[in-house]
């Protein structure tokens, strides 16, 4: 029986699913995002980097119809992909929509499209340019993904459509986790107020409302200057072996190095680090889509001597830090400031320098690496090329202070080649370019004795 025949028989299986539920809140973990969102002036229908469009090119036959059911059944499994969002008196919500995540086929060009929000919070677009090539535009908004995601989403769309064409058959939709349980369950832990409070006064004390540069509340435009920092490889060979001597992992390490160096620079004793922490920790979670991430901070005491005692406490507060990622941002950033503002929040609102390593130390994955793929005799170019949309300037809708914490410095880092690579991130509007020279050296300083086992 041909392929085609064969699918045609199990269209039974994507028939209608059963009405949705009223609605759900949004989980702790997109709480940062929605915070982050109302960031800007005019979130709707755009909010640059907040929806991450993915072009895909196909050469070669598709089948357009297996590309659709494989769709729908990774919908069914991911009940996240069919997640609407729903605006009421200001307040967020999702509801869960009955269709499997359409395809739509088109003969226009796809890549200037946004999402239209409130609504759908994923979509996907075939475009036809030739007979032998087609685009595969993915929209989805960062309520419902993380980096994790992608490379799940794209894995299992490869399998799945594999299987569709080679069979007729799609693999089993029941899913092993429920995004929507977790969703629910972590906003009604018995002593979350209590902890929050904990936190908040944790991070007052160690200057969570004293920005390293003031801000000025309104509407402001951000430009960013971008100070690049390379590790050679014989200090980044020492670093990763200092890291297994004193058991810490690397970012604990560099978020060690980045606190006292920055507490040198700008002449502080106490100093807090935040990250995106991918917060992937329960059973099943590691092989589902959704918002798992949340911006975790570490408040770090600089008055050491000794940096493996700066080791020993940048491990605890690591630990403690991570107990933290199912607390919503928002709640922490009023919990902390005192104020309930209804207000977004960046995410470096309570933190004065913000760390990302790439694929390294398991708080955020690598990106995926650039691939061709053969999709049953179609050649299809995985590599995730971002369609960007027209860009929105942030508004500042929060107190001055904690605008000014929201102009942290950021920092990315990457291992890469035997080497860490990364650049410095300032905004040129509160920090001059001289002092973020100064806060690089010392922060290359400090990883070189870090490395070298060196003291005070």
């Amino acid at each position: 029986m041909a392929a085609a025949q064969r699918r045609a028989m199990t269209r039974h299986s994507l028939d209608p699913v059963p009405a949705p539920v009223t609605s759900l809140p949004l989980s702790a973990r997109q709480d940062w995002c929605w915070s982050w969102l109302r960031c800007y002036p005019r979130p709707y229908p755009q909010a640059p980097d907040l929806a991450t469009p993915l072009m895909w090119r196909f050469r070669g036959r598709l089948d357009a119809e297996a590309l659709r059911q494989a769709l729908s059944l990774m919908a069914r499994k991911h009940e996240t992909l069919r997640y609407a969002l729903e605006l009421s008196g200001g307040t967020a919500r999702q509801v869960l929509l009955p269709d499997p995540l359409p395809l739509e086929i088109v003969a226009t060009d796809t890549t200037e499209r946004v999402l239209a929000l409130p609504g759908p919070l994923a979509t996907t677009t075939l475009t036809r340019k030739a007979k032998d090539e087609h685009l595969l535009v993915l929209h989805w908004h960062h309520l419902i993904y993380d980096q994790v995601s992608v490379e799940l989403f794209r894995k299992e769309l490869a399998s799945t459509y594999r299987s569709l064409v080679e069979s007729g058959d799609g693999p089993d939709t029941a899913s092993s986790f429920d995004y929507r349980a977790f969703a629910q369950e972590e906003r009604v832990t018995a002593d979350r107020e209590e902890r929050i409070q904990r936190a908040a006064s944790t991070l007052m004390d160690h200057g969570a409302l004293e920005p390293l540069s003031k801000g000025r509340a309104g509407e402001v435009e951000r430009a960013y200057g971008h100070m690049p920092m390379t590790v050679d490889e014989s200090t980044t060979s020492q670093l990763l072996a200092r890291c297994r001597t004193e058991r810490v992992s690397l970012f604990t390490a560099l978020s060690a190095a980045l606190g006292l160096a920055v507490g040198r620079v700008h002449g502080r004793d106490r100093i807090i680090v935040s990250a995106h922490h991918h917060g992937r920790h329960l059973p099943g979670s590691r092989a589902a889509l959704g918002l798992f991430a949340n911006v975790v901070n570490l408040p770090l005491e600089l008055d050491r001597s000794d940096r493996a005692e700066m080791l020993s406490q940048a491990r605890a507060k690591l630990a403690e830090a991570t107990s933290t990622v199912s607390f919503p941002f928002s709640r922490l950033c009023e919990a902390t400031r005192g104020t309930s503002t209804g207000s977004g929040y960046l995410p470096s609102a309570l933190s004065h320098v913000w760390l990302r390593l790439d694929g390294v130390s398991g708080w955020w994955p690598a990106a995926p690496s650039v691939t061709e793929e053969d999709w049953c005799g179609v050649r299809v170019s995985t590599r995730d090329q971002a369609v960007r949309a027209p860009q929105s300037s942030p508004r500042h809708i929060v107190d001055p202070d904690a605008v000014g914490a929201g102009a942290a410095l950021v920092v990315g880092m990457q291992y890469r080649g035997g080497r860490l690579v990364g650049v410095m991130k300032y905004e040129t509007g509160h920090f001059p370019t001289e002092l973020v020279g100064a806060g690089v050296a010392a922060f290359a300083a400090e990883i070189d004795a870090i490395a070298r086992g060196g003291r005070g």
